[in-house]
């Protein structure tokens, strides 16, 4: 270079990124959402979910993961993003709890809440098959029904080789005393048959989701309705095992070839099904009642 020269940057302003929130209802007839649409980024968006009557808003969940907040929320776009606002169905009645209407063959009305739970997410308690209260320590020998082991059956045994000196009295179905739901709720509740769970199987979509930062299974209808049963694990012996991965529902019915066993509803990340387990075992109750 052999002379003075002056050189100039020249710059061009970008045009800034643009993004799309959108934003649905869960079910689709439990309210509205307003707010979403195509943000620049930095821009702020503003959220509201719209409960139809009926219902009342539960919680909100960004790409399915469940994120803080009430029916409105308010955030700064730098992505885009899908919200789903869950509704819960305030159907009523029954002692002040709450039910879902499902829209089954059967009509049979289904709790938004496990026995001892104040919410849909909470694990509420945990019961042995036929007993009525939670306890500190679930096996056989402090199990209500038998004389210190499962082959000494002293209620619902219908086979002599299991019960308590030859004992058996035929009955396969839980009584109202020794129904956790009734017992806990009140007449008009009480836990469901084998049956009725394999209703619920077959007339639904099921998915592991997560609720307030709860693992379990949503069980949605056709009509749009749905209810969400948390993993709240098991108890045997004196702890509580796989909580947040497994859901254990005992029925009110008994696995008539070994009585020592009950049906019950399972469930993980991977499965679902309608399944047979020790009485003795602590187990979550979720109630129903007719329609």
């Amino acid at each position: 270079m052999n002379a003075n020269a002056n050189y100039v940057a020249h710059f061009v302003q970008q045009a800034p990124s643009t993004y799309t929130i959108t934003a649905t209802a869960d079910p689709t007839n439990g309210g509205t959402v307003s707010g979403a649409g195509t943000y620049q980024q930095g821009q702020s968006c503003t959220l509201t979910a719209t409960p139809a009557t009926g219902y009342r808003f539960g919680s909100w969940m960004r790409d399915g993961v469940n994120i803080a907040g009430g029916a409105t929320i308010t955030f700064t776009v730098n992505a885009n993003a899908n919200y789903v606002a869950h509704f819960v169905y305030n159907g009523g009645g029954g002692g002040n709890h709450e039910y879902v209407d499902l829209g089954l063959p059967s009509g049979l009305l289904w709790a938004t809440c496990n026995v001892g739970a104040d919410t849909p997410e909470g694990y509420g308690d945990y019961f042995a098959w036929g007993e009525t209260q939670p306890k500190d320590y679930y096996y056989w020998s402090t199990y209500q029904y038998c004389n210190g082991s499962n082959n000494t059956l002293t209620k619902y045994c219908n086979n002599s080789d299991f019960g308590y000196n030859g004992f058996t009295d035929n009955l396969t179905t839980l009584q109202p005393e020794d129904d956790a739901a009734t017992a806990n709720w009140g007449s008009g509740w009480r836990m469901p048959t084998k049956e009725e769970f394999e209703e619920l199987y077959n007339n639904t979509t099921h998915t592991w989701t997560t609720q307030n930062g709860v693992n379990g299974r949503r069980f949605t209808a056709s009509n749009g309705n749905s209810v969400f049963l948390p993993a709240a694990g098991g108890r045997w012996g004196g702890e509580l095992h796989n909580a947040g991965s497994y859901g254990y529902y005992w029925s009110r019915s008994l696995f008539t070839v070994i009585p020592y066993y009950a049906w019950d509803l399972s469930f993980n990340s991977d499965d679902c099904d309608v399944n047979y387990s020790i009485r003795s075992n602590g187990f979550s109750v979720r109630p129903v009642r007719e329609n």
